[in-house]
């Protein structure tokens, strides 16, 4: 009997050291060690794994924060990849996480790319709701949005009136000039001369 209690008392130290060695373990915040404490008390009628009691640890509670789950943020992805800058995003981490999978090959992708593309999504937006979660910010992107979007609006403007320019100087057949100054310069000459007046 003594010696089962030796072996007992053992296996005790030597789990305790194994999750006290435990690199993940070891960067858990006394938040998340208390989280994990009461999941597992709510969550599970034995002893967790160490493996699960990490999960209960770092698993976020996304209406805690605010953040949709990660398959609403992947749905919402999907459904508005091609309206990147006008969609009112539900969080900045969805947004966050979708602009660093990259929206043109969620827009794009087929078949098991898909499954990839969401599986790297998926992974981004975990961390990002895990800084959240640490109390984290992360960057207000709708201002920058908002930016681009007149940003958006000054190229289509700054193209137009580029494309009227070229317009204008193939019309006068300047085209062949080289720089806007020598083409400048000689529409300066013909108005001088009259020459637009024919």
């Amino acid at each position: 009997m003594a010696n089962n209690g030796v072996n007992l008392d053992y296996k005790l130290r030597s789990a305790k050291l194994q999750w006290l060695n435990n690199e993940r373990f070891q960067l858990l915040t006394p938040t998340q060690v208390e989280q994990g404490i009461q999941r597992a008390e709510s969550e599970s009628r034995f002893i967790p794994t160490l493996a699960d009691f990490l999960r209960y640890c770092t698993t976020v509670d996304h209406e805690q924060h605010g953040l949709p789950s990660v398959e609403q943020a992947w749905q919402e992805v999907t459904r508005h990849s091609h309206e990147q800058m006008t969609h009112n995003w539900s969080h900045e981490a969805v947004y966050a996480a979708a602009k660093a999978t990259d929206f043109f090959s969620i827009r794009c992708a087929q078949g098991d790319e898909v499954k990839m593309l969401r599986k790297t999504f998926e992974s981004l937006y975990r961390q990002l709701c895990n800084r959240i979660a640490h109390g984290e910010q992360i960057p207000d992107v709708r201002p920058a949005l908002e930016d681009a979007r007149r940003q958006s609006l000054m190229d289509i403007n700054e193209r137009y009136h580029e494309a009227k320019l070229q317009a204008e100087i193939k019309a006068q057949g300047l085209q062949q000039l080289t720089s806007a100054q020598s083409a400048l310069a000689a529409m300066r000459s013909r108005l001088a001369n009259g020459d637009s007046q024919a």
